[in-house]
């Protein structure tokens, strides 16, 4: 399969479908959006079948009408009006069969000028449409998806028609309302998430969905892993397991690289703030394990990064990590790396 990126003058619909071997790849650029402005909100009604392609940003996107096929990572799903889908860069995805399909699409890249995805990571409607759902949905062909009632469709088209005129208007502070319309457009869907599953195996993802936000907001306490799989409903074997297939690292080693995330915003954030408080504040007793854990994750210590990250203007992301740790104790008292 050969990936294309479009140009502006390619009729890139008739395109791809006569050269089905091939999958379009698309940029926000593609969208006509403002370089140092990572959005777009428009409304489309689609015809004719649209070709299986995917993006470099992420994706939400919510049916008005019609039905049809939704084709994503090649299994295809029943839909129609209410349903929503978020698809991540590198998704491929299409729409082979489609009957007067109206859609909106809200495209963006998370970070700043825009959203901070650390904001919304306590919302366990957010773990659920953002993290949980693409990846079952990825791995075993899970079929719940959100469906919203036709008065909460109703709700949110009005918002995606408000956001949309922003967008097109570019009137004087646009930017500032789309960036704000757009954080309560996100909010609203993690709220209304709960109450839009069909179906039984639903509840499943709600409840992993509020361990991950409860490991969110209390990282930096002594999380028990049985305690965390108690309230996922599985036993600790198994929601480790879970866990990992979903975020490729153990809930241990989550928590881990969530520590030192929050470690590199105080260390870049508050230069006055010294190592020793950066690692109480973000559940370390051990400034000495501390600068261990965070050379591990990072690659230098702690005084070294915050040198760097200062004159860099920002933290820089930890790196993913493989090692597990499977213990009970998660957080509070983390083990040293090799006792595992």
């Amino acid at each position: 399969m050969i990936a294309y990126e479009r140009g502006k003058n390619l009729d890139y619909v008739d395109y791809f479908l006569d050269n089905k071997d091939m999958t379009l790849r698309l940029t926000l650029a593609d969208v006509a959006c403002e370089e140092d402005f990572p959005f777009y909100c428009g409304k489309t009604c689609l015809r004719k079948p649209y070709p299986e392609h995917s993006h470099a940003y992420t994706e939400i996107v919510v049916i008005t009408a019609g039905h049809g096929r939704h084709c994503i990572d090649h299994r295809d799903y029943e839909i129609g009006a209410g349903d929503v889908y978020v698809l991540y860069g590198n998704t491929v995805h299409g729409f082979p069969e489609v009957k007067e399909l109206e859609l909106f699409n809200v495209m963006f890249k998370w970070g700043a000028p825009l959203l901070d995805r650390d904001e919304f990571l306590i919302l366990p409607g957010y773990q659920a449409l953002f993290h949980w759902e693409p990846n079952y949905r990825q791995q075993h062909a899970f079929r719940s998806h959100m469906k919203l009632s036709p008065k909460g469709l109703a709700g949110l088209e009005a918002m995606l028609n408000r956001l949309e005129h922003e967008y097109r208007a570019q009137t004087v502070g646009y930017r500032l309302l789309c960036r704000a319309l757009l954080h309560e457009l996100v909010i609203e869907l993690c709220r209304a998430y709960p109450g839009t599953q069909q179906y039984a195996e639903a509840h499943e993802i709600m409840r992993l969905a509020r361990v991950t936000a409860y490991m969110e907001e209390h990282f930096t306490q002594a999380l028990k892993i049985e305690q965390l799989a108690r309230m996922a409903c599985f036993s600790p074997r198994h929601f480790i397991r879970v866990f990992a297939r979903v975020y490729g690292v153990t809930p241990g080693r989550y928590l881990e690289q969530r520590r030192v995330r929050e470690a590199c915003r105080l260390l870049s954030k508050y230069p006055e703030m010294s190592i020793a408080e950066v690692a109480t504040n973000c559940g370390y007793r051990d400034s000495n394990f501390f600068s261990r854990q965070f050379r591990e994750f990072m690659g230098m210590p702690p005084r070294e990064y915050r040198r760097v990250g200062i004159r860099m203007e920002g933290p820089i992301a930890p790196f993913s990590a493989s090692r597990g740790n499977p213990g009970s104790s998660l957080a509070g008292k983390p083990k040293p790396p090799g006792r595992d």
